[in-house]
């Protein structure tokens, strides 16, 4: 059986439709919800699914909230859920095919589509301050489908995820995994002078030639540079992209706003039909 668990703050206008979505599979056997200091009807109305209510004093420490509130659950199996997303699928029979932690497909209201581990065994543990992520063992995918949204209590403090980065960023100024997420955080802050001094930073590490977030990486500086209205710099950053994956039409959609011209334009109609959009990792509109 499964056990659903999340963390939530400020939730009342999406909680019920996540809780709602996850009563219905037989399998879930148990909700968990840990506070973190809610200010408004979020726990009156999580009190309507489960008895299982905690609080957590909030530290700007996702995987410290998220290890806590595993802790309370009875079962062995952890459905971890946030109070902006629905259950759209889910086993019906426990899986037969046995594995320390499953893949899920999480997709948004632009029916975007990404990978997730979600369902794990209770032993494992959370990892790292913020985009948290369980340590891959043996695992599997599944066709278990979570669609995300959005809350508006990211709105009452949009700084966390910048300021979460930035300290783990203070702590150790080489983590590339952090230097990922806070380039990604400060362009869409509009940060982008800040956002291009991270984006050199993590370029200058030691990274596969072909690795997505390497190309992520050139991409979003080519936006940044665009974004300041550097256009040859911008040029020059977008074929650093182009070299490493030549399949990606956004690219050259790019490529075509600033180079104006009709042949490049047509290369990317043409890219368009065969190219993969998928493999890109930034959800980004070029209608600039």
């Amino acid at each position: 059986m499964f056990s659903a668990v999340l963390i939530i703050r400020n939730e009342e206008s999406v909680l019920e439709k996540c809780l709602e979505s996850i009563k219905h599979y037989p399998l879930i056997t148990e909700i968990v919800i840990v506070d973190t200091w809610s200010i408004d009807r979020t726990k009156e109305i999580a009190k309507r699914y489960t008895k299982k209510i905690y609080d957590f004093k909030w530290c700007d420490d996702f995987s410290k909230a998220r290890n806590f509130a595993k802790t309370k659950a009875t079962n062995k199996w952890i459905l971890s859920i946030d109070a902006d997303e629905t259950l759209e699928t889910f086993f019906d029979e426990i899986p037969r095919e046995k594995a320390d932690w499953y893949f899920v497909t999480l997709t948004n209201w632009l029916e975007t589509t990404t990978n997730a581990c979600r369902i794990f065994r209770k032993e494992l543990n959370w990892k790292w301050k913020i985009h948290e992520y369980i340590q891959p063992k043996n695992w599997l995918e599944t066709w278990v489908t979570i669609k995300f949204w959005r809350s508006p209590s990211h709105d009452v403090d949009p700084m966390r995820n910048l300021r979460i980065l930035a300290q783990v960023y203070k702590e150790n100024p080489k983590d590339q995994r952090n230097l990922y997420y806070l380039w990604r955080e400060l362009f869409s802050l509009w940060q982008y002078n800040e956002a291009l001094e991270a984006l050199r930073e993590y370029s200058s590490l030691p990274i596969d030639f072909h690795n997505k977030e390497l190309v992520d990486s050139y991409f979003l500086q080519a936006l940044c540079y665009y974004k300041l209205d550097k256009r040859a710099e911008a040029t020059t950053m977008l074929w650093m992209v182009i070299i490493r994956n030549p399949f990606f039409s956004n690219w050259y959609k790019m490529l075509a706003l600033l180079e104006k011209t009709d042949i490049i334009k047509q290369k990317w109609l043409e890219l368009e039909k065969q190219a993969d959009n998928k493999w890109v990792l930034l959800n980004i509109n070029l209608d600039m």
